[in-house]
């Protein structure tokens, strides 16, 4: 009888990324879950928010680091932000309370104006003070930042603000 053969070879797993069709460094993934290299998925967010493939909206972008490690044997090192602040879902708060603009003197998007009783006031995020990214996605355009605002908070999800430090 033939016996079938089915132990993988790790070592020999490659998964390209469907945009810079290279093996995927830094795993990473869109709201629709297709994996993509974090930085290919940056540039592609920095122009539209909808996945190149299924064409779903991006509201957040995730490290996927277990596929990493299979792919990169841990090779890579870890990306974070010093500047970053998580705001944390607050059950008695109903409404973000931000406003924001372009900016158009720079990268990200300014906050314009904080309600007294909305979520990012009580997350010490303050009138112009300039985002550049929410849950890793570059904001780019006010109109796409607030609907992603607007989706996480009311998904009850948190919201990773990278904020640009004054030099």
């Amino acid at each position: 009888m033939n016996e079938i053969n089915t132990e993988i070879d790790e070592s020999k797993i490659t998964f390209e990324c469907p945009i810079c069709l290279d093996n995927i460094k830094y795993a990473s993934i869109g709201s629709c879950t297709h994996h993509f290299c974090f930085y290919c998925l940056y540039k592609h967010c920095q122009r539209s928010n909808e996945c190149p493939m299924c064409k779903a909206k991006i509201y957040e972008i995730k490290f996927d680091r277990e596929f990493d490690n299979i792919l990169n044997r841990g090779s890579l090192p870890t990306l974070k932000y010093d500047n970053e602040t998580i705001i944390y879902q607050i059950n008695n708060i109903k409404n973000p309370g931000i406003t924001i603009a372009n900016n158009t003197k720079g990268p990200g998007v300014i906050v314009k104006k904080i309600k007294e009783n909305g979520l990012f006031k009580q997350h010490s995020v303050k009138t112009g003070n300039i985002i550049l990214f929410i849950n890793d996605i570059p904001c780019t355009n006010h109109v796409n930042v607030m609907e992603q605002i607007m989706f996480l908070h009311n998904s009850n999800k948190p919201i990773k603000c990278v904020l640009l430090n004054k030099l």
